[in-house]
């Protein structure tokens, strides 16, 4: 991973730890590539957050993209932000930037608010 340069979405004004990526889109799916993904946080924040990402929630990102490419929520040549992942107080976002071809994602830890 690459922690010169942050890959993916720009987290969210005041989250210090999360994930980001430039995927590729493979049309009912993106593909992650190893050196354009970064993460931000303390080594013991990048790891937790590393093992929540891996323990099924890539599978259901890439079946709500499915989704959302079926649905045409996510096209190529639009900006749209949409929510891929939303349980547990982790969130997964992505947005093709009207980009043709690149998907751009980011995983953070939401903010509970009282």
């Amino acid at each position: 991973m690459n922690e010169n340069y942050w890959w993916g979405l720009p987290l969210p004004d005041g989250v210090t730890v999360g994930w980001g990526a430039r995927a590729i889109d493979d049309g009912r799916s993106f593909g992650l590539l190893s050196d354009r993904q970064s993460m931000k946080g303390s080594d013991e924040e990048k790891i937790a957050l590393a093992q929540r990402l891996s323990i099924g929630v890539f599978d259901a990102c890439q079946r709500e993209f499915a989704r959302l490419k079926d649905t045409w929520e996510i096209r190529g040549n639009e900006r749209n932000l949409v929510t891929l992942y939303d349980k547990d107080g982790l969130r997964v976002e992505g947005n093709t930037n009207a980009s043709y071809g690149y998907f751009y994602v980011r995983a953070y830890a939401r903010q509970e608010t009282a």
